[in-house]
């Protein structure tokens, strides 16, 4: 991926992060160095945008434990990894004392 493609694909996830005062700044900062930090070539953070959110959110909350930082949860929650199923429950109780 040439740096290009690599702004391109930072900005596009930046737009679900909106702009607002210092609180969403340090989000969309945290966000956008972890994001093109993933997309290069020696990446030390992961490419997963909901991990990176997740951390950005960490980043704003050290700093404003009382922070609402705002940003689309369902475009971040795509691109989540999907956990491996596991089993389901079977009940073995008694049904007639529900």
């Amino acid at each position: 991926m040439n740096t290009t493609e690599m702004f391109a694909t930072a900005r596009e996830d930046l737009a679900h992060i909106p702009k607002g005062g210092y609180v969403q700044g340090v989000l969309r900062a945290s966000y956008w160095m972890m994001r093109l930090n993933s997309l290069g070539r020696k990446a030390e953070c992961p490419d997963d945008p909901a991990q990176l959110i997740d951390r950005a959110v960490a980043d704003v909350l050290r700093l404003e434990p009382t922070a609402l930082p705002d940003y689309d949860r369902g475009y971040f929650a795509k691109s989540v990894v999907p956990s491996p199923t596991t089993e389901p429950e079977t009940n073995t109780g008694d049904l007639t004392k529900r």
